[in-house]
């Protein structure tokens, strides 16, 4: 049997979210709004590399990021 190539590898949640910077519960949650795909094998659930690109950008293009606004001080 062929080993997987490095694209294909799959990560858990843990490794995601420590790579992303981001809680464990975000993926959770994206995973559950159907948003990343995600494969369940046995009672452990993994994350294909290339799953992970397309939740991401899809995220990025539907985010718009603000620039803060000044506020005014009184004198």
């Amino acid at each position: 049997m062929a080993s997987p190539s490095l694209d294909n590898r799959l990560s858990t949640l843990d490794q995601v979210a420590e790579d992303l910077n981001l809680c464990r519960k975000t993926l959770d949650r994206a995973i559950a709004r159907g948003e990343l795909r995600a494969y369940k094998i046995g009672r452990a659930v993994r994350l294909r590399p290339h799953d992970v690109d397309k939740w991401i950008e899809n995220y990025a293009t539907r985010t718009v990021i603000r620039p803060r606004r000044q506020t005014l001080t009184a004198r």
